[in-house]
């Protein structure tokens, strides 16, 4: 019984299963399609520099000015040289690698009769189609509305009239943006971690102590953050981490994302084994979110505490800025996803840049309305996410369970931990 649910998951996929000998040819040239194009543009990403007059920049490195500079008319010009930097060779294979994945995907589904290019990932998920359309919809109707009001206040704190797209992450005028040396942020999530759960603080810990969490920025090193969890022959759970650590608060909140991921994996393996260790993508982000209110409340409690009212509004409203971004940005991603898979022909570099600023702006206004959008129409081709089809409306349904548990969390105190 206690492999039951992988059985009774297997089982939702035996109506799109190929003869034997086809699903064996797949599976070996499975390393040799889509994903090593997917593979190598990672690669490619990494050694990407974004040119100033001040010296060159990595992508993560540029990013990052985006959202810790306060300087108005520098974020701009990082903004282009971003859009200058994702032009010629990287757009063009930044388009092969998404059409392979696209005409691929649609060629298999195909075959194994999937109804529409989101069916394969609903089924994954345990996810009707109605409820992610569900999702969808009510992002766009509601929480797409809720979040221009926010930017409409924070333009008003920037003291513009209208945000351009370099704007969006840009701090507030009050933020400090001292960098967090590493030994700090593992600190703070650290106690952020204990104050919820002495068990999870110990395997956070355990994570540090044995060196599986690569932290640094560094060239040519693969942009982004993510968790790899895994169980050995024996049985034992592992987890690794990596990171591009560069001391912002946003670095903090990641670290306590990953770290997330990294104590559920553990659990997980623990509990279940390895054919069991990993839930549906769209419930995988709750443990990792989690993390990150757990060590968001710690520290604006600490912050309440020591009188420092600015400080605590400055986090209170990036804790909004990241709440859109888990949810709205992401549905703009599944919407940009949704079009180019249902197009089901090749497009051009011009034709995806053209449906990437139409999504971003049915959900962010139409331009001048709150925002501009010089300099974002390549944007979508540094989003290595969507070479998993469909991953990132996970991270919408992810935040918002996560929020929902969390309120459990208060209503229940010190019996909610052990549950």
């Amino acid at each position: 019984t206690h492999h039951l649910p992988w059985l009774k998951k297997i089982r939702l996929f035996r109506d799109h299963l190929l003869s034997e000998p086809v699903e064996q040819a797949l599976t070996k040239r499975e390393p040799f399609g889509p994903s090593s194009w997917a593979q190598f543009y990672n690669e490619v990403e990494a050694d990407l520099r974004v040119v100033l007059p001040s010296g060159e920049l990595t992508l993560p490195q540029a990013l990052h000015e985006l959202t810790e500079n306060k300087n108005q008319e520098h974020r701009t010009d990082v903004l282009k040289s971003i859009h200058d930097s994702l032009g010629g060779f990287f757009l063009k294979y930044s388009t092969e690698t998404l059409m392979a994945t696209v005409r691929s995907k649609s060629l298999e589904d195909q075959e194994r009769g999937y109804a529409h290019p989101m069916a394969l990932r609903n089924l994954s998920n345990l996810l009707d189609d109605h409820t992610v359309e569900a999702l969808h919809k009510t992002v766009a109707d509601r929480a797409a509305p809720a979040m221009l009001k926010y930017y409409r206040l924070k333009a008003a704190h920037l003291g513009i009239e209208r945000l351009a797209w370099s704007d969006r992450s840009a701090p507030l005028p009050f933020h400090n943006n001292t960098i967090i040396p590493f030994f700090e942020a593992r600190q703070l999530v650290e106690s952020a971690y204990e104050s919820f759960s002495p068990t999870l603080a110990r395997l956070v810990k355990d994570q540090f102590d044995n060196h599986r969490v690569d932290a640094p920025h560094q060239p040519g090193k693969q942009g982004g953050a993510f968790n790899l969890s895994f169980c050995l022959p024996d049985g034992r759970p592992l987890s690794f981490t990596l990171l591009n650590y560069l001391g912002s608060p946003r670095d903090v909140a990641t670290l306590a994302h990953e770290l997330g991921h990294g104590v559920h994996g553990l659990l997980a393996g623990e509990a279940q084994g390895s054919l069991m260790q990993h839930a549906p993508i769209a419930y995988a982000e709750t443990a990792s979110i989690f993390g990150e209110m757990i060590t968001f409340d710690f520290i604006l409690k600490r912050l309440r505490q020591s009188g420092d009212n600015r400080a605590a509004l400055a986090l209170l409203m990036e804790k909004c800025e990241d709440f859109a971004n888990s949810v709205v940005r992401q549905i703009g991603f599944s919407n940009f996803e949704r079009q180019v898979h249902d197009a089901n022909v090749r497009l051009s570099p011009t034709e995806l840049n053209d449906v990437w600023l139409q999504t971003t702006q049915e959900l962010y206004g139409p331009p001048g309305e709150v925002f501009t959008y010089n300099h974002t129409e390549r944007l979508w081709s540094y989003v290595s996410h969507f070479h998993r089809p469909f991953y990132v409306y996970a991270y919408a349904i992810g935040e918002l369970l996560t929020r929902t548990l969390y309120r459990l969390r208060e209503k229940f105190g010190d019996q909610f931990e052990p549950m």
